[in-house]
């Protein structure tokens, strides 16, 4: 994330809490302690926050966010490639807030806020975003927030499936407000929902891998991400492309220098060479990127050898070679989210909830070619 979106998603968190943590900042957004001092600094220099000990303050209302002028050309109101600015909003709803709970303004999330910003800048709601961090205990707190300061609907992408923990799901279900579940499943409760289908997505890679010619297929993915099980999902349906005996599924640790993670790294790619499997779908792009290294490190090439394709297409084409990848459609998750939620407040609740599936897109670059034979 570029210095200018994490500015503008502190900024966003300050004037929600009030308050903000260096630490619980740095890992929110993904970047370095030293990395949110310095940010910090600098909305202090320009009169946002007062930096006290261990993070900062934010210096006016915490419940009205200001418009942050563009710098470049565009001024659509939203920052494709970051966590998106405020622009001017239609005056008619100037004080009907949409609440967006995601678990993090970094990374994956960066894009479907700046999708949700646009779209709610068109259809002239005020967005108002908290950040979970991944903690069930912290969404449920900024549900209740968010409720106090007047939302009259929520978006929220909770930290985990209904499947796992339905206290979230269980709250939302007994709002008399509009809830609209984003980039998870509903299980059996009558919510609306906006999400990229990663199964068809994960279908879609091993698909084009298949077509290429390999015999068998990997995925390599955290065990605890919200995306792991719909990517299983499709790669139960891609089995039927390649041999059984060369597919398996890899699920290892999310921290990303892990030393048990490398490890695990490191024995689905002696699976894959023992079993003569010759491609990988790699979630997410940090980990694919890290997979990548590990088997040119250890004499193979890509894709001569190895073709390796990411899914989320973060930071995939910036590797050596560009990475393939499968790229959910994040923009447009925000966007129809806020949509859908402005509907359902328009509809009311005897309309009936909604499921809505958007199909990720694969990317071609350079990480992929037929296996070589013999």
């Amino acid at each position: 994330m570029r210095a200018k979106d994490r500015y503008a998603a502190i900024e966003r968190e300050l004037r929600l809490h009030g308050k903000a943590n260096v630490n619980w900042l740095a890992k929110a957004l993904g970047t370095s302690v030293i990395s949110i001092r310095r940010d910090l600094n600098v909305l202090q220099e320009r009169g946002v926050a007062k930096r006290v000990h261990g993070g900062a303050v934010f210096v006016g209302d915490p419940l009205r966010p200001q418009s942050v002028p563009h710098t470049g050309p565009n001024h659509s109101g939203a920052d494709a490639q970051g966590a998106g600015v405020f622009a001017e909003r239609s005056p008619k709803r100037d004080e009907e807030i949409i609440g967006l709970i995601v678990p993090g303004a970094a990374y994956y999330y960066a894009g479907v806020i700046a999708g949700a910003e646009e779209m709610a800048n068109s259809l002239g709601f005020r967005l108002v975003l908290a950040v979970s961090g991944y903690s069930g205990e912290r969404e449920r707190k900024q549900v209740e927030r968010l409720i106090e300061i007047g939302a009259k609907g929520l978006i929220i992408a909770p930290s985990v499936h209904a499947s796992e923990d339905g206290t979230t799901y269980d709250l939302l279900s007994g709002l008399n407000i509009p809830a609209v579940l984003m980039e998870r499943n509903a299980d059996l409760q009558r919510l609306d929902v906006v999400y990229s289908d990663h199964a068809v997505g994960a279908a879609e890679g091993l698909k084009h891998l298949a077509d290429l010619g390999h015999m068998g297929a990997a995925l390599v993915a955290g065990a605890h991400s919200p995306t792991t099980p719909g990517l299983a999902s499709g790669f139960e349906r891609a089995q039927k492309w390649f041999h059984p005996e060369r597919c398996r599924i890899f699920l290892v640790p999310s921290v990303l220098w892990d030393e048990e993670r490398t490890k695990q790294l490191h024995d689905a790619l002696d699976w894959c060479l023992a079993h003569g499997t010759t491609a990988v779908l790699v979630h997410s792009d940090e980990m694919a990127l890290l997979f990548a290294q590990i088997a040119v490190a250890r004499g193979l090439r890509i894709p001569a050898d190895l073709s390796i394709v990411a899914y989320d297409d973060e930071i995939a084409a910036l590797a050596d070679p560009p990475l393939d990848a499968v790229s959910p459609p994040k923009r447009e998750v925000g966007r129809q989210a806020v949509k859908l939620c402005s509907e359902r407040l328009e509809a009311g609740a005897a309309a009936p909830p909604r499921h809505i599936g958007l199909l990720p897109q694969y990317i071609h670059r350079r990480s992929t070619a037929p296996p070589q034979q013999g």
